[in-house]
């Protein structure tokens, strides 16, 4: 749903699972960062396909123009309300859909963090390392303290590869392959339709997938987790 209260959004947030806040950065901001980002897409944090940079990874220390927008005062103030005074970005992302890398996305939650560096610690496990970085499935309450805020860089339609969710999904815990398809066959999902300079927040653990661009061109989305405490056990987030 579009929500521009904060109560509203705050609301949604918690009761569906993701809300969008219309025009949320501005123009100016959007200028820089695609300028910044464009001078980024050769380099080791970038994933080619085809001539065409679909993917930066690890890039919320890298780049200043990322940061900035991770602490917008729209973005800020929603993180702020859902995830307390505690909160801070743990990871960025920047994901394209093209004419040469157009893929589409199985229904999934989002279940994995990226750290500093792998110790051990009771509940994390599957660990793997992406692009240098380790990865690991941490425990639910970990993942349960977390939201995401997907920056919309262009228009983004359901022909164009728009997210799809399903609401209240985030609310039953990691959910195994069995109710996972259950889920999507009993409840209705929404198309998260955006434009530029909008704003998709989300729970981790929602429902959610998306479809191959029908008329691909440029979809570019900025994805940066928010966590609202620290690490056990000396682990540390990065990314």
């Amino acid at each position: 749903m579009q929500a521009v209260g904060l109560t509203e959004i705050d609301k949604a947030i918690k009761d569906d699972g993701y809300c969008i806040v219309p025009k949320a950065v501005g123009d100016d901001a959007l200028a820089i960062l695609e300028s910044e980002l464009l001078n980024f897409a050769q380099s080791s944090h970038a994933r080619i396909r085809g001539g065409d940079t679909y993917a930066l990874r690890n890039i919320l220390e890298l780049l200043p123009c990322v940061l900035s927008i991770a602490r917008n005062e729209t973005i800020v103030e929603v993180v702020r309300s859902a995830l307390g005074e505690n909160f801070r970005p743990v990871k960025a992302i920047l994901f394209d859909k093209t004419e040469a890398n157009n893929w589409s996305l199985r229904w999934h939650q989002d279940s994995v963090i990226s750290v500093k560096e792998r110790k051990k610690a009771p509940g994390f496990h599957a660990w793997t390392v992406k692009v240098g970085i380790p990865h690991v499935r941490p425990p639910v309450e970990v993942l349960e303290d977390m939201l995401a805020a997907r920056i919309h860089l262009d228009d983004c339609s359901t022909e164009n590869g728009a997210l799809k969710v399903i609401p209240g999904s985030h609310r039953f815990g990691q959910l195994n392959p069995a109710e996972i398809s259950t889920w999507v066959k009993e409840n209705a999902a929404i198309s998260c339709q955006a434009k530029k300079g909008d704003v998709l927040f989300m729970r981790p653990l929602i429902l959610h997938s998306s479809r191959k661009a029908e008329h691909p061109k440029h979809r570019r989305v900025l994805h940066i987790e928010y966590a609202g405490h620290d690490l056990p056990c000396g682990l540390a987030w990065g990314g």
